[in-house]
């Protein structure tokens, strides 16, 4: 039985990469009877040997696709949507979702001239937007 197939169909999970994980990296693991939400630290399987772990484990971890409910979560309001993006706000900041399975994000900065673009790349969840944030002082 593949657990990830059968409840990954609506496309809101994937499997992540080993690379992906960090402290405080947010997943689930299938526990042989469900998914329980986890938080990635320096304790438990990940410590002493973390690829041979994740390697024979790789098939029960899962990972939320990065939502509306992610982004307003970490402060930002909803403010339109249109057939090809979703945008938000969070105080002088714009946030443009790219809604064509690339899982691309802008963020700009609100001033006088207009806007100033200060990020653009890949953000697939809510940990790696949390960490952009912090890296681009929107967030701390």
């Amino acid at each position: 039985m593949n657990i990830i197939n059968e409840n990954m169909e609506d496309k809101k999970y994937y499997i992540p990469e080993i690379e992906e994980f960090h402290y405080g990296f947010i997943f689930e693991y299938f526990n042989g009877q469900e998914y329980e939400k986890r938080i990635s630290s320096l304790e438990g399987p990940f410590r002493n040997n973390p690829t041979k772990f994740f390697d024979s484990e790789k098939d029960k971890f899962r990972v939320k696709y990065l939502d509306k409910e992610d982004i307003e979560s970490l402060g930002f309001k909803f403010v339109k949507e249109d057939k090809f993006s979703k945008y938000f706000k969070f105080q002088n900041f714009k946030l443009q979702t790219v809604e064509n399975g690339t899982h691309g994000i802008y963020i700009a900065e609100l001033d006088e001239d207009g806007h100033t673009l200060v990020f653009r790349g890949i953000i697939k969840n809510k940990s790696e937007l949390k960490r952009i944030l912090k890296q681009i002082g929107i967030c701390q």
